[in-house]
C-alpha cells in the first residue's frame, strides 16, 4: 500500500508543476497499486486548494474523488465544518462527519 503526501495529489488537481505532475499520474495508474490517503493529507489538501483559489464545490469533487481511494473506510472524520456541510449536501461517500 502507498501512503500519498498532500503535495502529491496537489501536483494533480493544480497542473502546477507539469513534471510533478506528469509523474504523480503516473504513480496513480500504477497497476495493481493500492494507496492510502491519511486524513491529514486530506485537510491539508483542502487548506492548498482553498489557498490556491479554488471554488468550494471544486474542493469538495476533489475531496469526494479521493475518498473513492479510502473505499474500505466506514466514515471520515474532521474538524473542519464546512467541509461536513460541503460533504453531506454533495452525498459524498464515506460519511462525512464532525468531531
Amino acid at each position: 500500500m502507498i501512503a500519498l503526501a498532500t503535495n502529491v495529489l496537489a501536483r494533480i488537481l493544480l497542473e502546477d508543476e507539469p513534471d510533478q505532475a506528469r509523474r504523480a499520474r503516473r504513480l496513480l495508474a500504477e497497476e495493481g497499486a493500492t494507496f492510502w490517503v491519511p486524513i491529514t493529507v486530506i485537510l491539508e489538501l483542502a487548506w492548498v486548494l482553498r489557498s490556491s483559489g479554488l471554488t468550494r464545490e471544486a474542493i469538495a469533487g476533489a475531496v469526494r474523488g479521493l475518498l473513492a481511494l479510502s473505499g474500505k473506510a466506514e466514515r471520515f472524520a474532521t474538524f473542519d465544518e464546512a467541509l461536513v456541510k460541503q460533504a453531506r449536501n454533495a452525498g459524498a461517500l464515506p460519511a462525512v462527519e464532525a468531531q
